[in-house]
């Protein structure tokens, strides 16, 4: 029965801080049980860890540090002010009662205040802080209060550990850095030696492109994975899924598997569902849309990872040659769609239309000449699932280069109804 944690000298009850702390949890073999090659080996992968959490710490620090520059918060022993330090990188110690030897590591990252005339020091866990809560306490402007609490952008990618690409890792990071968002890795292999790969993979991942969005890694073992992401969503308050997606299945009950059925029903936030075909370097982006609910999410992931990857953005119409003056209707439809969203300066975008019978076969064909497909998901049928033989299905499974297939998040009740009035 685990019951008990140590930090530094300390005896402290586990429940509290184990309930919230599931990453990185590898047992700890005994050192008198380890010979010279495995204890050096645990050497350097600790110093390597240690390395990877320490560059954690500073990109919550600097994540942080501007958010904070005019936060003040009152010393509770003087009449000082309560400063803000930065995150480090801090470790409890959980061992189990009855198995000698066996400890096992639960790595925090809490945020550092000090008094500037007593030194009293206040520490939060980075994940829980809330200084739109405590700005509040101290009667602080409506102003100060709203821009305190305004929400991070924080995506979720699950992993097994058997990813043969770091598709997903490279989307996800360049979507959350310039978003001045974070990176929440979900590890859900069943397997603990796949796991103990992700685990290394994350430590020695580095991105291709911009600035490194902050990434935490968190442990969850569990044989039902769809709704364990659902769940994970709504406890890390994650604005979108960027999950991987192998095709489509034979099994009429999942058609996009047991695992993507799930999350495209229940999620709370937006998903992407990534159709990797590998990611070269990003230069040319396409976002192919017919309008509805999902461009509008579509639209502003299409854009940021252009900012992200520093690459060209055309958005594509196809527009049927029965529609009269079709080039006009089809730039007027893309004008539309613009109004609603601010392109940034450094984004280069053009605006195509394409005149064909068949959407598909011109967006695929459009695809082949660039690096990064973007589409929203088409209707549904009504169980909710995407139809096979949909247009978005068929335009995954034939284009070249990865596709990133978006649904927009929808009330379960207003999705429900449109299922069968639309």
């Amino acid at each position: 029965m685990r019951s008990m944690l140590a930090h530094k000298g300390e005896m402290r009850n586990s429940a509290a801080v184990a309930s919230t702390r599931q990453s990185s949890c590898a047992k700890l073999p005994m050192a008198e049980k380890l010979n010279d090659k495995e204890r050096a080996r645990s050497l350097v992968e600790a110093v390597q860890a240690e390395e990877w959490y320490k560059r954690q710490a500073e990109l919550v620090s600097a994540r942080w540090d501007d958010r904070l520059n005019d936060f003040e918060l009152p010393c509770p022993l003087c009449k000082g002010t309560l400063q803000f330090q930065g995150a480090r990188r801090d470790e409890f110690y959980e061992f189990a009662e009855g198995e000698a030897g066996t400890v096992t590591p639960i790595h925090v990252l809490p945020i550092s205040f000090v008094c500037n005339l007593c030194g009293y020091t206040v520490e939060f866990d980075a994940e829980l802080f809330n200084p739109a809560y405590l700005a509040k306490l101290q009667g602080a402007e409506p102003d100060k209060v709203a821009a305190l609490s305004k929400r991070e952008f924080r995506v979720l990618v699950p992993l097994a550990g058997a990813e043969k690409s770091e598709t997903l890792l490279d989307l996800a990071s360049a979507l959350a850095g310039v978003r001045h968002g974070e990176v929440v890795a979900l590890n859900v292999a069943a397997d603990p030696a796949a796991s103990e790969l992700l685990n290394e993979k994350l430590q020695h991942y580095k991105p291709g492109i911009g600035d490194p969005a902050p990434m935490r890694l968190l442990l969850q073992r569990t044989a039902d994975v769809g709704s364990t992401i659902v769940h994970t969503v709504e406890r890390q308050h994650c604005q979108l899924i960027m999950i991987g997606w192998r095709g489509w299945t034979r099994n009429p009950e999942a058609v996009m598997g047991t695992i993507l059925d799930p999350v495209l029903n229940e999620a709370t936030c937006d998903v992407a569902v990534i159709h990797d075909r590998g990611l070269p370097k990003v230069h040319r982006i396409l976002l192919a849309t017919a309008g509805g609910p999902n461009i509008k999410v579509a639209l502003p992931l299409a854009h940021d990872l252009a900012r992200a990857f520093h690459a060209e953005l055309r958005l594509l119409h196809v527009v049927s040659p029965r529609q009269a003056d079709p080039e006009t209707y089809g730039q007027a439809f893309l004008a539309e769609i613009l109004r609603e969203v601010q392109i940034e300066d450094d984004v280069a975008l053009e605006r195509h239309v394409t005149v064909s019978a068949d959407s598909v076969q011109a967006i695929v064909q459009e695809a082949s000449d660039y690096d990064l497909l973007v589409v929203g998901t088409s209707h549904r049928d009504w169980r909710g699932r995407i139809r096979r033989n949909s247009k978005v299905a068929r335009i995954a499974r034939n284009c070249g280069p990865t596709s990133i297939v978006v649904s927009a998040r929808q009330s379960g009740v207003s999705s429900w109804f449109a299922r069968f009035f639309t």
